[in-house]
C-alpha cells in the first residue's frame, strides 16, 4: 500500500512502428473494487519507433485502511499502430501478469485489553468480565491465548475460569474473559489476578495468499500479516479483602451485671477475621456508679486501650468493683469503644452498660420477728367473740424506698379450712420509706361445737425488697376443744344378737354410732372373742373405716362392722361369744359402755345325738340253761355325741295263750355316756 511498481512490456521481432498498447487491472476473484487499491486502473503503453521495451507504472493507494493481501491481474487488451490498420500481435500466453497487493493496517487486528488495564471487585459481585478489544482489522476468526497468575488465590477456592482461550469470529471486535469469584465467609485480605495475552493466532487458512515462488518482488515485502498482540496485554484484577479479615470489634452483650467485690471481665469480641493487631480506644462514663469509689479502670482513668493481638478472637477489658458496706441501688455506668488503630472495624454494639448489682440490701431483709415464729391461742366460742392475733414482720439492713410484702395463710393438714378459722387468708403488707418493721393482723374465727386442734403456716410469698430465707414462715396453732374425733361404740340397744346356724352363709352387719365429734376419718378395730372359731365366723377380726363428717354430729350417717356367719353341718350345742371393739386411730375413743356385742348361734344339727334301732340287728336268742328267750337289738347314736342321755323305749308284744291272745308293754330306760355312738340292750 502507497508503492509503486513498473512491469516491463517487451516487443519482439519487429520494432517498427509507434505502437500502443491498451491495458487494465481486474481483481482476480472479483470481490474488491480495483479503484479503491490502484491509482490508475488501466491505460495505454507506448512504444516508441524501435523501441523494444515500454512500462506501465503502478500506483496503490493509501488509505489507511486494514486489509488483506488481495490478488490482481493485469491485461492486455490490444495493440494499435497510430493511422495504420495494422495489428500488432499480443502474445498469447504472456498477455496477464498477477499482481499482489499486500495486506496493510493489521486486518486480522491487534489484540490488547480495553482500557482500564487495572480493576477491583468484591467477592460478593460474583462475575466479572474482562474485555479483550480487536482494534484495526477484523479479518478472519482468531484465537487468543492468555494466562492467569496469582501469589495468593486458588482457583476453584477464590475464583473459576470457564475458558481456557478466547475465540474471536470474523469482524467481531469485542470479546470477554468470564471470571466468577467465589463468595465465602472466610475472611481474607486482598487477592490479585494478572491475565495475560500470551499469542493470537489465524484461524481462516483462506485469508493467507501465497506468491509462487521466483514471482518477483524487489522489495521482499511481507504479503500476508497475521494478527499480532498489542501493548497493553495484561490486566490486573484485584479481589478486595471480604468478610473482614481484620476483624469487627463489638462488645459481646450492650449490658453486664456484676457484683461488689468482683474483679469483673467485660469480653470484647473480634468477629470474623483476626488478622493483624488492633488496638481499641475506650472511654468510659460515669452514671450514678463513679470512679475510685464504686469502680476502677486499669488506668486507673476514664479512658483505656485493649489491644487484640494477631489470631486473637475476644479480649477482656478489667474493671475492679469496689466492695463496700453501704447498702445500695443498682449504679451503673457505661464503656464506649471509640475508635480502633489498625484495620478492624467497629461493629453494631460499641457501648455496653456496667450495671452493678444491689449490694447489701439496700431495701431491706424481711422476716418474721423470732417472737412471732411461733404463736398459740384458743380457740373462742361464739359467745366469747373473735379473737385477734398479732405477728410482727422485721426489715432489717437497708430500709430505701417503700417495699411490700405478700403474705398466704396455709393448712397444714389436708382437711383444713383456711377460710372457716382465720380472715384474711391472704394480703399484702407495705413497709413505707424508712420504716422497719410492720403487723400482720388476723382474726381467729369463733365457732361452736368440738374442734380438733389446728396449725397453720402464715407465710410471706413475696417482697419487692429480700426475703429472709429462715424467717419467711410463721404458725399458729389454734387449740382444739371438746372431742373432735368422737366416741365409737354400738348403736344403742344392741347388746345381743341370736342366730340359727344359716343354711348358708350369711353377712352380718353390727351398726356403729359415731359421736360428740366426726373430725378427720377413723379406723375401728374390732375381734371375736369367747366360744368361736373360724369355721363359725369369718374373719376373726378386723377393721371398719368411719369417714370424715362436716355436717352435724347429730346427723352422722351410722356405718356396719360386718363379718359372715358360716354355715356347715356340724352338730353343735348352743354357741355364744363376742364381738369387741378393741381400739380406733387416735385420737378417736372407744365407749366402754357399748364396746361389745354377744353373739348367740342356738343348738344345729342335734348335737346330743340322733337314736334309732338299728333293724339288721333285731334277733331272738336262747338261753339253754334257762330255757329263756331273749329279743336283742342295737341301738344307734347319730350326729352329735355332746352329753350324757337318757333314753327310754317301749317294748309291745302279745303273748298268744291257749285260750287268748294278751297285748304286753315292756318299758326300760337305758343311760347313753358322753361321746357314746350307740349300744346295745337284750329284752
Amino acid at each position: 500500500e502507497g508503492s509503486s511498481v513498473q512491469v516491463t512490456l517487451l516487443r519482439t521481432q519487429g520494432a517498427f512502428y509507434r505502437v500502443s498498447v491498451q491495458w487494465r487491472i481486474v481483481p482476480a476473484d472479483g470481490s474488491v473494487t480495483v479503484t479503491q487499491h490502484f491509482l490508475t486502473s488501466s491505460g495505454t503503453a507506448v512504444f516508441d519507433i524501435s523501441a523494444t521495451s515500454t512500462v506501465i507504472d503502478l500506483q496503490t493507494i493509501t488509505d489507511g485502511f486494514p486489509e488483506s493481501a488481495e490478488i490482481f491481474t493485469l491485461e492486455l487488451l490490444s495493440a494499435s499502430i497510430a493511422g495504420s490498420n495494422e495489428r500488432p500481435v499480443i502474445e498469447t500466453g504472456a498477455d496477464e501478469a498477477t499482481i499482489v497487493v499486500a495486506a496493510s493496517d493489521q486486518p486480522h487486528g491487534r489484540i490488547v485489553f480495553q482500557s482500564p488495564y487495572t480493576s477491583s471487585s468484591q467477592e460478593s459481585d460474583r462475575f466479572v468480565l474482562l474485555t479483550v478489544l480487536r482494534d484495526l482489522g477484523t479479518v478472519g476468526d482468531i484465537l487468543v491465548n492468555f494466562t492467569v497468575s496469582t501469589a495468593t488465590s486458588v482457583l476453584g477456592q477464590d475464583y473459576f475460569i470457564s475458558q481456557e482461550y478466547l475465540m474471536i469470529d470474523d469482524g467481531q471486535v469485542l470479546a470477554y474473559i468470564n471470571v466468577t469469584l467465589i463468595d465465602d465467609p472466610t475472611p481474607e485480605l486482598s487477592e490479585v489476578l494478572q491475565f495475560t495475552l500470551t499469542n493470537v493466532a489465524l484461524l481462516d487458512p483462506q485469508e493467507i495468499v501465497t506468491i509462487p515462488p521466483g514471482a518477483y518482488n524487489p522489495g521482499n515485502v511481507e504479503i500476508n500479516i497475521p494478527p499480532v498482540l498489542g501493548a497493553n496485554t495484561i490486566h490486573t484484577l484485584t479481589i478486595e479483602e471480604s468478610d473482614d479479615p481484620y476483624g469487627i470489634i463489638e462488645f459481646s452483650q450492650s449490658v453486664y451485671s456484676v457484683s461488689e467485690g468482683q474483679l469483673s471481665e467485660i469480653r470484647v469480641n473480634r468477629l470474623m477475621g483476626t488478622i493483624g493487631v488492633q488496638s481499641v480506644q475506650f472511654k468510659v462514663t460515669e452514671g450514678r456508679a463513679t470512679l475510685g469509689e464504686d469502680f476502677n479502670t486499669g488506668s486507673g482513668t476514664l479512658f483505656g486501650t485493649l489491644i487484640f493481638q494477631d489470631g486473637t478472637s475476644h479480649s477482656f477489658i478489667q474493671l475492679q468493683i469496689i466492695d463496700d458496706p453501704t447498702p445500695e441501688d443498682t449504679e451503673n455506668f457505661a464503656i464506649t469503644l471509640e475508635s480502633i488503630t489498625g484495620n478492624a472495624n467497629l461493629g453494631t454494639t460499641t457501648t455496653a452498660e456496667i450495671d452493678i448489682e444491689i449490694s447489701d440490701d439496700p431495701f431491706g431483709v424481711i422476716g418474721f420477728n423470732e417472737n412471732s415464729v411461733s404463736t398459740n391461742v384458743r380457740n373462742p366460742t361464739p359467745s366469747e367473740g373473735d379473737l385477734s392475733v398479732s405477728l410482727t414482720v422485721d426489715r432489717v439492713r437497708g430500709t430505701m424506698g417503700s417495699v411490700e410484702v405478700q403474705y398466704q395463710v396455709l393448712p397444714t393438714a389436708p382437711l383444713q379450712q383456711v377460710h372457716e378459722d382465720i380472715t384474711p387468708t391472704s394480703d399484702t403488707l407495705t413497709f413505707a420509706d424508712g420504716v422497719n418493721q410492720q403487723f400482720i393482723i388476723l382474726t381467729v374465727l369463733a365457732e361452736e361445737g368440738p374442734e380438733v386442734e389446728e396449725e397453720y403456716i402464715i407465710s410471706l410469698v413475696f417482697s419487692t425488697g429480700t426475703l429472709d430465707p429462715e424467717r419467711i414462715n410463721a404458725s399458729v396453732t389454734i387449740a382444739g376443744r371438746g372431742m373432735p374425733y368422737g366416741v365409737v361404740g354400738f348403736a344403742p340397744g344392741l347388746t345381743s344378737r341370736v342366730f340359727e346356724e344359716p343354711e348358708v352363709s350369711v353377712i352380718v352387719g353390727l351398726e356403729l354410732e359415731r359421736t360428740l365429734g366426726t373430725f378427720s376419718s377413723v379406723i375401728v378395730y374390732w375381734e371375736a372373742t369367747g366360744n368361736v372359731t373360724s369355721s363359725d365366723i369369718t374373719p376373726l377380726s378386723g377393721s371398719t373405716m368411719l369417714p370424715h363428717w362436716d355436717g352435724a354430729v347429730d346427723d352422722y350417717p351410722r356405718y356396719n362392722l360386718t363379718f359372715t356367719l358360716l354355715s356347715d353341718t356340724q352338730a353343735e350345742d348352743t354357741q355364744e361369744f363376742s364381738i369387741r371393739l378393741t381400739s380406733a386411730t387416735s385420737p378417736t375413743q372407744i365407749d366402754p359402755t357399748a364396746d361389745a356385742v354377744t353373739i348367740i348361734i342356738r343348738a344345729n344339727d342335734y348335737p346330743h345325738g340322733l337314736f334309732s334301732i338299728d333293724p339288721a340287728s333285731v334277733n331272738i336268742s336262747l338261753n339253754q340253761d334257762t330255757l329263756s328267750r331273749y329279743l336283742n337289738f342295737s341301738i344307734i347314736r347319730d350326729q352329735g355325741l355332746t352329753s350324757d342321755a337318757t333314753l327310754t323305749y317301749s317294748l309291745t308284744y302279745t303273748d298268744y295263750g291257749q285260750s287268748e291272745s294278751i297285748t304286753l308293754v315292756y318299758n326300760n330306760t337305758l343311760s347313753v355316756p358322753d361321746g357314746v355312738s350307740g349300744l346295745e340292750a337284750s329284752v
